[in-house]
C-alpha cells in the first residue's frame, strides 16, 4: 500500500479471528489482496447457508361492489332453478 503526502487510511473495528477450518484463508485467496467493504460480509457471501425463497400468495381484496355483484348472480341462479308452472292446455 502506498500513500502520498497528506493521504491516510483509517482501519476501524479490528477483531481477531481463528482459521480452524480454513474458510478465512479461502476468503483471503478469493480477494487476492483486494479490499472489501466488510470481511464478515464476504465470508457470509461465500459460506452462509443458502435460504430458499418461499412464495406467499397474497389474498385477493374483496370489495363491497364485488360481493354485491356475486350475490346478485347467486340470486339469479337460484330463481332460474325453480321449476316453472306448466300452462294447462285448453
Amino acid at each position: 500500500m502506498e500513500l502520498s503526502g497528506y493521504k491516510c487510511h483509517a482501519f476501524l473495528d479490528w477483531r481477531f479471528v481463528t482459521d480452524d477450518d480454513g474458510r478465512w484463508t479461502e476468503v483471503c485467496n478469493a480477494l487476492n489482496g483486494a479490499g472489501y467493504w466488510a470481511m464478515q460480509a464476504k465470508w457470509d457471501e461465500m459460506f452462509a447457508p443458502k435460504v430458499e425463497e418461499v412464495k406467499v400468495e397474497k389474498k385477493k381484496r374483496v370489495t363491497r361492489k364485488k360481493v354485491a355483484c356475486e350475490k346478485k348472480v347467486a340470486e339469479k341462479k337460484e330463481t332460474s332453478k325453480k321449476p316453472r308452472a306448466k300452462k294447462k292446455a285448453e
